[in-house]
């Protein structure tokens, strides 16, 4: 197949998680032409009701279905006539679903065959869910399917392992013993609330904690006195970026734990790429990405990071030489998503031409 015709389905645009975008880079980097589709579309009566019947129906336990997704109106429904649209103008050979958004099963096994798509591709993002069945059920219904975790499933499932973490362009090789930029911040923490990060961030807070996420003035959450410290509910894009390289300390706390269940979010790489420290919690994955100790810091426990976290904040000389090994990592070895894409291409029987 020369030159596949790939749909990219994910969120797309100025205020979501690039990651869509640094796929289909990636396989436009290795010859695709790509189609961007962007399964965040929602039917237009989504807000004049309907999303309050589904939280309705959600609420009460109701086994049936027909109120969350069985009716023509459903935003599952509209978003499968908008894939249709764009597949019948498009004519990819490959489907990737970024999963992300769901598609139903009888619905992708007609529009492979009416419209002659080859692959059907399946890639689960969503963090590892202790028990959940939804993993297995979902790979079932694609052609090729993997994982950005070794959560949940066995090798006979044929699921495939494929983190999420890469690099849409390496940064540039430092030069010698880089001066780094001025850090304004203190520790910085980018994260909506969760209960494990709470647990994490309380020890920290006489500090100089700087947190950007939703959820956390939520009522039996952080107290108001703790407020000051939440920048704001959302960044995006360079203001992210920007936010990581104001900080002398990037905090990463992972909503489960890194070392019980498989898999590690993007910043284990974004941070380094960027020439900014990451103090991030400890689990034997990081060292397939970068190594700790050296390329970032790692701990285990609220006490833990609270050592690390002043250790760090008072050692200027030894965070910067961490931060500048790292940013020398990303600049050489860390995969980026032309790579990652043509490792896709070639397990699914396509070939990647990704230098």
């Amino acid at each position: 197949m020369n030159q596949p015709r790939i749909l990219v389905s994910y969120f797309f645009g100025p205020r979501t998680i690039p990651l869509g975008e640094a796929c289909a880079r990636g396989f436009e980097a290795n010859g695709c032409t790509v189609y961007r589709f962007n399964s965040q579309v929602s039917h237009p009566l989504d807000h004049f009701g309907l999303k309050w019947l589904a939280k309705l129906a959600r609420g009460l336990h109701l086994s049936d279905d027909y109120l969350v997704n069985g009716h023509p109106w459903s935003n599952l429904r509209y978003r499968e006539r908008c894939m249709e649209k764009a597949i019948a103008n498009f004519r990819p050979d490959v489907l990737f679903i970024i999963r992300g958004n769901s598609f139903r099963g009888p619905f992708l096994k007609r529009v492979k065959k009416q419209f002659g798509i080859a692959r059907v591709v399946g890639w689960w993002v969503k963090d590892p869910r202790p028990d959940d069945p939804q993993l297995l059920a979902d790979s079932k219904l694609y052609d090729d399917y993997f994982c950005i975790h070794r959560h949940g499933y066995k090798e006979v499932d044929g699921i495939g392992y494929l983190p999420a973490l890469g690099l849409e362009q390496r940064p540039a090789m430092p030069v010698g013993n880089m001066v780094p930029p001025p850090r304004s911040r203190g520790i910085v923490l980018v994260g909506g609330w969760s209960k494990r990060r709470e647990a994490f961030v309380r020890p920290l807070l006489d500090l100089p904690l700087t947190i950007v996420g939703p959820g956390w003035k939520k009522r039996g959450r952080l107290e108001p006195a703790y407020w000051s410290k939440i920048l704001t509910s959302q960044l995006w894009g360079s203001e992210v970026e920007d936010f990581y390289r104001s900080g002398k300390i990037v905090l990463n706390i992972t909503s489960w734990d890194p070392a019980v269940l498989t898999g590690l979010n993007l910043r284990i790489c974004d941070v380094p790429a960027l020439g900014a420290f990451l103090l991030t919690d400890a689990a034997a994955e990081i060292a397939e990405f970068v190594e700790p100790g050296r390329e970032v810091a790692t701990y285990t426990t609220p006490e833990d990071l609270r050592e690390k976290a002043l250790y760090y904040l008072a050692n200027d000389t030894e965070r910067e030489a961490v931060a500048l090994a790292g940013l020398r990592r990303a600049a050489t070895d860390i995969e980026t998503y032309a790579q990652k894409m043509a490792r896709l291409l070639i397990s699914i029987g396509l070939a990647g031409v990704a230098e």
